[in-house]
């Protein structure tokens, strides 16, 4: 069978949402007609089409389907249905089955043998209906288990340790809530889906009806209609799609505020007081065990949250497909106290698609304390309640983490504080979409000058060191190009404008107020020159520090040093970062006194600081102890190293990496002092650590297990040192770019083995060394 030739697509291929096939399969392939029937009532929900006439073909189709991102609905119509039950359960990627017949009870038996088949339509029509509700219900229940398992993402840089996704969709809820945001993304939304959905005319129809009367007293009814937004709008919220996220920045706004004003409608007249939603959904065992943590604490949904006043209806959702399958059933139970301000929720009958259901739909970002979580005794299924309240506005602990996520989100503009956050998540793909965007839409100097900068910034976190040098460069040119005469310019012009005789100002009276504000705007970005200049100058002495190239580092240091000095005060902790980044960089080219004074004049300044900014003193503290460990003064590194993890322990999250990263320096400085015993301590406590906050395979770990392995082989434990350099080694070979690095864990594990005795061992890791540092002076050629 030709698949190529069978096969019918609905582009419905996007970033990261999953998506459905349709597999009919037809004993005597006599339906051809009712086929066509399906492929276009379905081809709105569905990615693409597929037909069979064997069993076979059939089952071998499906088997090649990637389990877990993509779904199969099967379509069975012949005589062979018993085979077919039987064998569905085989198949995970298979979603639910629908077994078309005349005689729709004569299989009834087979119900509870595979709770995967539905088999009792004789006609399409209800089919259909019943595939666009299993669908709808995925995508819903999809999304809300996403979010269940985002508590392992955390954001390091933020001291509360909260939550990426909770963080994200907070920020992204104030900036369309801003009353400066002005949404303009509507045509890039209809030529973006018009592109994605370019070879399905049912769905292009669909687009083209939404661009000709879409309206903002609607937005409920398209959300709930079948089709591309919502599984695509709440998809990328999920995932933090910032190129999605920004084409529907209007939707997402309309939506918001006609659930506000339907809110208002429904229950601003004081008569309701409370009342239950129920949402049911499938958890797998491992997401349902992390639910159960964070009983009597906060949860947040990121997505706009559909549930039902019907509990029966709900509860459908939650039955598990299987007895012994890895799944619990949750209905959710949600109380709503209407006397109290919440997020808004709304009755949405009277204005969605679906007219039938008694839904109430929630406003993005609703965050819900979870009170209790029990096990159902009324049913044979493993379900559990789980009761939520929704938070009030006054919720000292929400109000605190909102708080807390504003002042980490700087800028003039929503999207500019979106994009600071999203660098300071170190999410640097979703923070390039945003600056892009900003750049790309706007023509001001200034502002032009500030984005770039920060693509720079977003380029370093990404470790393009070249891409971010021509962002800081192209910057650097941008400032120089407005000098001193732009400026003196500037002032003859205002002078002129306040002569009223003058000929300039009786021949242009009409435009004086423009032109003011010309040169109000004029006057903001070329005072905000010399600070944007400074930073932009430092940070490419940044780039050349993080490339080794410590001399050139130096040079843009002390430029920018010196420009900070003319406009900062001699206490300002931008002045101490400068210090700080000066005195490492000379130690780096064993300038020793040149960094240690540099350093203390940062400690210095940051200890005046009001309010004092601890951490920073701590990074501080943190390189003098290097610098004094470089020159062999392990007393005072020692000294410095442990006053900086005093300040960490006590400002940083448990468990973070400066925490860690202090235990191992105390650690090599006492091993150079001859307390072994310490060493070894503080080095398992970095390990254990580093292997609480980070992935699998990163070279932090290696760095740990080697430094337990120079413990080990110090203290003559030769067989332990092999076991940890070995473990450094299976890390440091799946890293790209540490020929270095791999050539002396080589050179110590071959010295190791060499102790030992076995010295085939010791010659194969030797001549790896060898090999690997020839391939290190490869590549400085």
């Amino acid at each position: 069978m030709d698949k190529k030739n069978n096969l019918i697509k609905s582009q419905y291929i996007n970033n990261n949402i999953s998506y459905f096939h349709l597999v009919w399969l037809d004993d005597d392939n006599s339906n051809n007609d009712q086929f066509n029937i399906i492929i276009q009532d379905l081809k709105e929900v569905i990615y693409n089409f597929q037909k069979f006439s064997t069993i076979q073909e059939c089952f071998d189709y499906i088997s090649e389907i990637q389990v877990d991102e993509e779904n199969v609905i099967l379509i069975y119509s012949g005589e062979h249905v018993e085979n077919i039950i039987s064998v569905v359960n085989d198949f995970p990627q298979i979603d639910s089955t629908y077994i078309l017949q005349q005689n729709k009870s004569d299989y009834k038996q087979n119900r509870y043998l595979s709770p995967k088949v539905n088999y009792d339509y004789v006609d399409l029509i209800s089919i259909c209906k019943l595939i666009k509700q299993t669908i709808r219900i995925y995508y819903q229940g999809h999304t809300i288990l996403s979010y269940l398992q985002s508590d392992t993402k955390t954001l390091q840089s933020n001291d509360k340790g909260l939550e990426s996704s909770f963080i994200y969709t907070s920020i992204l809820k104030e900036i369309f809530l801003d009353p400066n945001f002005k949404p303009k993304h509507f045509d890039e939304f209809i030529t973006y889906w018009g592109k994605k959905y370019d070879n399905n005319t049912v769905m292009l129809k669909k687009i083209e009806d939404f661009k000709q009367k879409y309206h903002i007293h609607d937005v409920i009814r398209w959300y709930t209609k079948p089709g591309f937004i919502s599984s695509h709008l709440n998809e990328a919220l999920r995932t933090m799609n910032m190129n999605l996220i920004i084409k529907f920045d209007f939707f997402i706004r309309d939506l918001h505020q006609q659930i506000a004003s339907l809110h208002f409608q429904q229950y601003g007249n004081g008569k309701w007081e409370s009342f239950y939603v129920y949402r049911g959904l499938v958890a797998p065992l491992q997401y349902f065990d992390k639910l159960r943590k964070t009983e009597g604490k906060l949860l947040s949904f990121n997505n706009f949250l559909s549930t039902s006043l019907d509990q029966k209806a709900a509860l459908m959702f939650a039955t598990p497909g299987h007895k012994d399958s890895n799944e619990v059933g949750v209905l959710f139970r949600i109380k709503l106290d209407c006397t109290i301000e919440t997020n808004a929720f709304a009755k949405i009958q009277e204005t969605s698609d679906i007219l039938d259901e008694e839904e109430i739909l929630f406003s993005m970002h609703s965050v819900f304390r979870l009170m209790k979580m029990q096990k159902r005794d009324d049913i044979d299924d493993d379900i559990w309640d789980v009761d939520l309240i929704l938070t009030t506005d006054t919720d000292e602990e929400l109000n605190e983490m909102t708080e807390n996520i504003r002042q980490n989100a700087k800028g003039d503009t929503p999207w500019e504080r979106a994009g600071h956050l999203m660098i300071k998540m170190n999410l640097p793909q979703q923070a390039e979409v945003i600056y892009k965007n900003l750049l790309d839409n706007t023509k001001e100097v200034g502002l032009q000058t500030r984005y770039l900068h920060q693509l720079g910034v977003i380029e370093t976190q990404k470790g393009d060191l070249d891409h971010a040098m021509q962002y800081y460069l192209t910057c650097l040119t941008i400032y120089n190009d407005i000098d001193n005469s732009a400026i003196v310019m500037s002032a003859v012009f205002e002078s002129k404008l306040k002569d009223k005789n003058s000929e300039l100002y009786k021949e242009h009276a009409e435009y004086i107020p423009l032109v003011k504000e010309l040169l109000e705007k004029n006057r903001y970005h070329l005072s905000m020159g010399p600070y944007s200049k400074a930073t932009t100058i430092n940070n490419i002495g940044e780039l050349y520090k993080q490339m080794g190239k410590f001399h050139l580092a130096i040079e843009y240091f002390e430029k920018a040093l010196e420009m900070r000095k003319g406009f900062l005060s001699p206490h300002d902790p931008v002045l101490a970062a400068s210090y700080c980044s000066t005195g490492i960089a000379y130690s780096a080219i064993g300038k020793y006194d040149m960094g240690i004074s540099y350093i203390e004049k940062a400690l210095d300044i940051q200890k005046q600081c009001h309010p004092i900014n601890y951490c920073e003193m701590a990074i501080s503290c943190h390189n003098l102890g290097l610098t004094y460990f470089k020159i062999g003064e392990h007393s005072k590194a020692f000294q410095s190293f442990e006053e900086a993890l005093k300040i960490f322990e006590k400002f940083r999250p448990e468990n973070h990496p400066d925490i860690a990263n202090s235990y191992d320096t105390i650690a090599v400085c006492s091993s150079k002092m001859g307390r072994d015993q310490d060493a070894m301590l503080n080095h398992q406590r970095a390990l254990k650590m580093r292997q609480a906050y980070l992935p699998e395979n990163q070279s932090e770990t290696a760095i740990s297990y080697n430094n337990i392995g120079i413990i080990h082989f110090k203290s003559e434990n030769y067989s332990e040192a092999i076991s940890n350099y070995e473990k450094a080694i299976k890390i440091q070979e799946q890293l790209s770019g540490n020929h270095h690095k791999l050539a002396i864990l080589y050179w110590m594990i071959s010295e190791a083995y060499d102790k030992v005795g076995e010295y085939s061992m010791a010659k194969f890791y030797c001549e790896k060394a060898t090999k690997m540092e020839q391939q290190c002076l490869s590549d400085m050629i």
